[in-house]
């Protein structure tokens, strides 16, 4: 039997209030629950939101529901390890007004200490991981090492490949929408907020949906700048043309929003959240994975979007297994010079063939008998 994709807001039930953004309401629903599912939010959105949206919201927010339920049952267990995908659209009327996502699991949140001197459970974002570690131990985030850094970014890595691999496209990727888990053995990371993603192919929910600031990928910003000129001259037609691409999301930048992730994870400490220099994280890599991870981290920032390399490249250059990285080279042993050779004596001077005299000199030469000639001293 076919999963439904839509339900009524009217079951959902008692809605306990968890926090809000600008764009939607978060609520926890203690009495509503989907079979086989962890406990479950709902993610109301506001009217202006859903104004600005229009008809597109339904129609995007149900292509994503579908693309997880075309899935087979193993497919959807992976899936939902690494993504805090919508299961259902909430319909008020005809009309979609949220969705249900499944509670980021317990393992993601952190116990942070406020000004005031309270705690406070937040998701542990990636953001976190782009500071200074002393600044960030003062709140009571745990010191990650540099070897969990690398981790951290392989899973990374990983899960946007893996929605590329499911032809989806995240969009708004930044430090905000991906949370991070070091306790265990094995680093782990998982995708929040992700309905603003789109199905290749698809408008998506939200349209041409503004970038993250700090997270623009070149071809945006520069059309941002060309789009103010054309505003300053009043020319529409260029304005016409330029707006769309302010908001371009497909999968090049992605790749670019992922390794400026990868960036500001591995080359961390203060002004560092805002960083698009790769220099270090480049030396990073290079040790770490060798030149060809390094090569494809700079290609990924390129300002060319063709030049990028695809996500799952990214990843398959870091991950274990993959292209080990280069052992340094062994310094040569210094090795003890041989002695330089003392000048050798002129030859003795030549004489006729007869006897010479004992005592005979010639030049710095003198003739002993029974040795023959010798260097006058010796």
């Amino acid at each position: 039997m076919t999963e439904p994709d839509t339900v009524a807001k009217g079951v959902l039930g008692r809605l306990d209030h968890l926090g809000k953004g600008g764009t939607a309401v978060i609520y926890r629903l203690p009495g509503f629950k989907l079979p086989g599912h962890p406990p479950l939010v709902y993610k109301e959105y506001k009217d202006r939101t859903r104004t600005i949206a229009g008809p597109a919201l339904k129609r995007g927010l149900l292509d994503l529901v579908r693309r997880r339920l075309a899935m087979t049952d193993q497919q959807r267990a992976a899936w939902d390890r690494l993504v805090t995908w919508p299961l259902r659209v909430v319909v008020d009327g005809d009309e979609a007004c949220g969705i249900l996502l499944p509670l980021i699991p317990a393992a993601y949140f952190q116990d942070l200490h406020t000004r005031s001197g309270q705690r406070r459970r937040v998701p542990r974002e990636v953001d976190m991981l782009f500071g200074d570690t002393k600044d960030m131990a003062r709140i009571g985030l745990p010191a990650t090492s540099p070897e969990q850094r690398r981790a951290v970014a392989v899973q990374i890595a990983r899960v946007c490949a893996l929605t590329h691999h499911r032809n989806v496209v995240l969009g708004d990727i930044s430090g905000r929408n991906m949370v991070y888990d070091v306790s265990g053995p094995r680093p782990q990371v998982m995708i929040i907020d992700a309905d603003a993603a789109r199905v290749e192919g698809s408008r998506g929910a939200f349209g041409g949906q503004p970038q993250t600031p700090h997270w623009e990928p070149p071809e945006a910003l520069l059309a941002a700048s060309q789009l103010r000129a054309a505003r300053k001259r009043g020319d529409q037609k260029s304005i016409n043309t330029l707006l769309p691409r302010t908001t371009v999301q497909n999968r090049a930048t992605d790749v670019y929003k992922l390794a400026l992730m990868l960036v500001r994870v591995v080359d961390h400490g203060r002004g560092k959240a805002v960083n698009r220099r790769p220099d270090t994280a480049l030396r990073i890599f290079r040790r770490a994975w060798g030149k060809p991870a390094a090569e494809l981290l700079e290609r990924a920032m390129g300002a060319a979007p063709d030049d990028r390399p695809t996500a799952r490249e990214l990843y398959e250059s870091m991950r274990p297994g993959g292209p080990p990285a280069p052992k340094p080279q062994p310094k040569p042993q210094s090795q003890q010079q041989p002695p330089v050779p003392k000048p050798r004596p002129p030859d003795p001077p030549k004489t006729g063939t007869g006897p010479i005299e004992n005592g005979k000199r010639a030049g710095s030469f003198v003739f002993v008998e029974g040795r023959g000639w010798v260097r006058d001293g010796r």
